[in-house]
């Protein structure tokens, strides 16, 4: 097929991330208006003047639009008309999730449904009145090894791309947690913000837990870049989420409880570090290759392209 993903905001190339998973059965071009490439995030097409003419031509072939983002498609979507198309939406962030889970809820849900077909990137976001459909977020991580170690000192990590999404990563509650802990146990913890996608890489490549986000209710992009590599991950996953995950979520690794208390978190992670964990690490690397590697992004993606053509 061709198709041509659309997103106004690639934050974290999650969309060029799909295309990449999708370029061995499809021509796919994504087309930004922005993202965070400053961070050393790839990305595809990112639109100006001098190419919107380019990529005008390439809508036109297209069998389907992809929006990834949370700005509805209607019937015209960044300039272009998309109104005789098929198009399917992806969302994955605040401007879709309810108010009532810490998001912005920007727009309607009524305006998302002239979709011929809408997924949502994390189960919390799959509403009712939106979709059942999880699509998680991809990274090509069939082709890595398990590269985690116990350390004789463990090392905590937790990071946020800058200080706007504090309250999106919890940032204020993992700082309780990480003293909490660091007062029971000899440990390391870092909180980093500020610094490069490569650089971070890195340091999750060497941490003993990632801790992701405990601001919204389930764990993001930043986390399967640890998973992929077999580094566990703790983050809040929300009990809305174990509701509408129609049973994906079985036998997920990530370290989690259903309530936000620095008492509980920290018991529990503590008795992790003091185990084994190679089994923990094992089963997150597993969990990652069969739910986020491209291998099976691209195979439930071709899926719901044929359904709807």
């Amino acid at each position: 097929m061709k198709i041509t993903m659309l997103s106004k905001k690639d934050f974290c190339a999650s969309g060029y991330k799909i295309c990449e998973a999708l370029k061995k059965d499809h021509d796919i071009k994504l087309v930004a208006l922005r993202h965070n490439y400053s961070l050393g995030h790839p990305y595809d097409i990112i639109l100006n003047d001098e190419n919107r003419k380019h990529v005008q031509a390439i809508i036109k072939e297209s069998d389907i639009i992809h929006i990834k983002g949370d700005w509805p498609a209607g019937k015209k979507y960044m300039g272009f008309d998309i109104s005789e198309k098929h198009v399917v939406q992806t969302v994955s962030g605040g401007l879709f999730r309810k108010k009532e889970d810490r998001g912005y809820e920007k727009f309607l849900m009524k305006s998302y449904q002239s979709n011929k077909l809408n997924t949502a990137m994390t189960p919390d976001l799959c509403y009712p009145e939106y979709s059942n459909i999880w699509t998680p977020h991809p990274i090509n991580s069939d082709q890595e090894e398990i590269i985690w170690d116990k350390k004789r000192i463990p090392l905590l990590l937790h990071a946020v791309v800058n200080k706007g999404r504090r309250s999106v990563k919890g940032t204020d509650f993992v700082m309780n947690l990480f003293a909490r802990i660091s007062s029971q146990i000899h440990c390391e913890t870092r909180i980093v913000t500020g610094i490069s996608y490569s650089e971070l890489l890195e340091m999750k490549k060497r941490c003993t837990i990632y801790f992701d986000q405990f601001g919204v209710g389930f764990y993001g992009n930043s986390a399967i870049e640890a998973m992929q590599y077999g580094i566990p991950v703790c983050a809040w996953i929300s009990p809305k989420a174990y509701q509408q995950e129609r049973g994906k979520l079985l036998g997920c690794p990530v370290i989690t409880l259903p309530e936000k208390n620095v008492l509980s978190w920290s018991e529990k992670i503590i008795n992790i570090l003091e185990s084994d964990m190679i089994y923990l690490a094992m089963r997150t690397k597993h969990w990652c290759d069969r739910i986020h590697g491209y291998k099976a992004v691209r195979e439930q993606w071709n899926k719901l392209y044929e359904s709807i053509l």
